[in-house]
């Protein structure tokens, strides 16, 4: 005859290993990935408030104060004033005309600038595609059945890549 308690911790620690690397089968493992899952997303967005230090962006590492943080900043007068970005009165904007440079962002996100200044900008911009890039990893999730671990491998090898994190380090710090 074995101990209740020690029948019940088996239990818990069964529904614990099923939830963690088993597919998806009964509701309460449903509940429980769901809430790993919502908890991880978060953990992510705190990783890259921390790393790109919320919303202190002071546009003075490496390059950014000569390339990205004019442009945001004229972007962002410009859509404060209703007028079109061609022109922009810069010494760091050569040529003057901001659509004759081909690398510069026009995307639809842009327009959170007319809200926001371009430091909180930055941040908002890296959690969006942030978002996007978990909702696409929860997609293969799905595609493939993954269990938890599974999927938090690849949320790591995604989010801790270290192509992406030093080329968002390097223009974004």
């Amino acid at each position: 005859m074995t101990n209740p308690f020690l029948q019940k911790l088996s239990k818990v620690g069964q529904f614990f290993l099923d939830v963690l690397f088993k597919p998806l089968e009964s509701l309460s493992a449903k509940w429980a990935v769901t809430i790993l899952l919502a908890g991880l997303f978060s953990a992510g967005l705190l990783h890259w408030g921390f790393f790109l230090d919320w919303f202190n962006n002071r546009f003075d590492i490496q390059d950014w104060h000569l390339h990205v943080g004019p442009y945001l900043d004229f972007l962002s007068k410009a859509f404060r004033s209703g007028q079109f970005p061609l022109h922009a009165d810069s010494a760091y904007i050569i040529p003057s005309q901001y659509l004759a440079r081909q690398n510069r962002p026009f995307s639809p996100q842009i327009l959170l600038l007319y809200f926001l200044n371009p430091s909180t900008y930055v941040l908002v911009n890296v959690w969006i595609f942030y978002s996007l890039s978990f909702a696409g990893l929860l997609l293969i999730r799905a595609r493939y059945q993954l269990s938890f671990v599974s999927f938090l491998s690849i949320f790591l090898l995604f989010n801790l890549n270290g192509h992406i994190v030093a080329h968002i380090g390097s223009r974004s710090l």
